[in-house]
């Protein structure tokens, strides 16, 4: 009974981060919706997808915020707590000397970890993606506005 709270008590917690991330990511686009520069506009999407093959995958994909844990039926939370059982079983076995259990489980459960970022170039006749390669192909005052108005006029980030 003890682990039914504990896991409850996690998933709560992680829904809830999730949560105010999206709230942020959303603050950020109409930040950046406001915004213009040279003729073009910046956004951001967001998607869970945690790195492939990490045992926290199948978690990440319950936790989902379009969903509200506290309202869930009996066998959803059964298949988080499984998944949280085979979390801590993939995790115990691959510790070792260079990483102890609690670092482990606190990178996999670090759900910025499991959340992935594309920022796109919107202009009048296109919509693409920034990679790396475009961004820096931008001028040096391009690339500063590109980072840092958003960000600074988004409020505070998690």
């Amino acid at each position: 009974m003890f682990h039914d709270e504990l896991i409850r008590e996690l998933v709560e917690e992680l829904d809830q981060k999730q949560r105010l991330a999206t709230a942020w990511i959303d603050r950020l686009r109409t930040t950046l919706r406001g915004l213009s520069f040279h003729s073009e506009q910046l956004d951001v999407r967001t998607r869970v997808a945690p790195p492939p093959g990490e045992p926290v995958a199948q978690l990440a994909a319950l936790i989902d915020t379009r969903i509200d844990p506290t309202h869930q039926p009996a066998t959803w939370w059964q298949a988080v707590r499984d998944e949280v059982r085979r979390l801590i079983q993939a995790l115990q076995a691959r510790t070792g000397a260079d990483v102890s259990f609690a670092q482990a489980l606190e990178r996999a459960l670090d759900y910025r970890e499991w959340t992935q970022f594309t920022f796109f170039s919107v202009t009048l006749d296109r919509r693409r993606e920034i990679t790396d390669r475009t961004f820096a192909q931008r001028s040096g005052g391009a690339e500063r506005d590109a980072v840092h108005v958003p960000v600074r006029g988004s409020g505070r980030p998690l």
